[in-house]
């Protein structure tokens, strides 16, 4: 790689609660409401040059052109044709539900200006890019929640316009995600063609806006417990979503992730969902500290592949393109 063109990494996301209120269908009625966080795994973009294309470590890939996200990204942050990058990720799968788009087009853009620019222009791009250009039905939640890091509740407006609220981060809310909030594969990759599924079949009805109503209140609930350090509250409200969210779109979970979810809750789980939109990608589980050592031990019996992690605070930054260290702290209860 060219030494005097610089890498820029976006972080990956876990969204706790409030899905679904930031597309606007709900809150350009209701208003809207989400509350996640960023984790220390993440995509990473870079500017190379055709004659050094060769020269690129393991695991970069060049994009393609003719992706639908890299083409509407390049045509609407005018990049000349010629110009070349590549990118990495350091997890696996398509469809994640981890926000890999938001995470890449934000990188995208600081590696084609060659600086961090505004959070919130740089996540108003991204939606403009992947909701309109590209025509995904994606949310508020990605582009913001990763261009700013960290622990984050995200208030939007019926006109759309989104306030960031920084949570602090104690050490006790720390040890939690530590040692109590897990993520695992859940061995379904979601469909590419998913997301248009969805929104053709999305439920437009008196019902579904009484669930979005209560999805909205689990998310305020959610707000006061973080803030209040109430932990022990967070997995049932985690999932109570989850129940809300398969209770408006029955077909968002394969079966297999179904058995897996069962699973989690006969060995101990409290919390769960399928993070993301849902149709495959990633589990997050929650559980009592003395149960997390069964959980881990039941899921990896069955071959669900657990992702490590650890909270990340800066969002979108420059990156001096070695690999993250993944260094998580031991739970006491494995």
């Amino acid at each position: 790689m060219d030494s005097a063109l610089k890498s820029y990494r976006a972080p990956l996301r876990i969204s706790l609660a409030g899905g679904g209120t930031d597309h606007a269908h709900h809150y350009s009625r209701f208003g809207g409401l989400t509350v996640g966080f960023t984790i220390n795994r993440g995509l990473e973009v870079i500017p190379v040059s055709a004659a050094r294309r060769d020269l690129l470590p393991d695991g970069w890939i060049t994009l393609k052109p003719d992706d639908p996200l890299v083409r509407a990204a390049r045509i609407y942050l005018g990049v000349p044709r010629e110009a070349e990058f590549a990118s990495r990720t350091d997890v696996s799968g398509v469809g994640t539900g981890l926000a890999t788009s938001a995470a890449f087009l934000l990188a995208f853009q600081a590696a084609v200006a060659q600086k961090i620019g505004k959070p919130e222009d740089a996540a108003e791009k991204t939606h403009h890019i992947e909701s309109v250009l590209v025509g995904r039905f994606s949310g508020k939640q990605d582009p913001y929640l990763v261009a700013h890091g960290g622990f984050q509740a995200l208030h939007i407006s019926r006109s759309g316009s989104v306030m960031t609220e920084p949570l602090a981060v104690s050490d006790s809310m720390h040890r939690f995600i530590s040692d109590r909030v897990l993520l695992f594969h859940s061995g379904v990759d979601r469909a590419p063609d998913f997301m248009k599924s969805r929104q053709r079949l999305l439920p437009s009805s008196t019902k579904d806006d009484a669930t979005m109503t209560r999805v909205q209140a689990i998310a305020h609930e959610m707000l006061r417990v973080v803030e209040e350090g109430l932990y022990d509250q967070i997995a049932p409200l985690v999932a109570e979503h989850w129940d809300m969210k398969c209770a408006r779109t029955p077909y968002v979970a394969p079966a297999r992730v179904l058995e897996y979810i069962d699973l989690a809750k006969s060995l101990g789980a409290d919390g769960y969902k399928l993070i993301g939109a849902g149709g495959g990608g990633y589990l997050l589980l929650l559980a009592p500290l003395e149960r997390i050592r069964d959980l881990r031990c039941g899921m990896a019996a069955v071959g669900a592949h657990e992702l490590s992690f650890d909270l990340d605070m800066q969002g979108v930054s420059e990156s001096n393109g070695q690999s993250v260290q993944h260094r998580r702290r031991p739970a006491r209860g494995a």
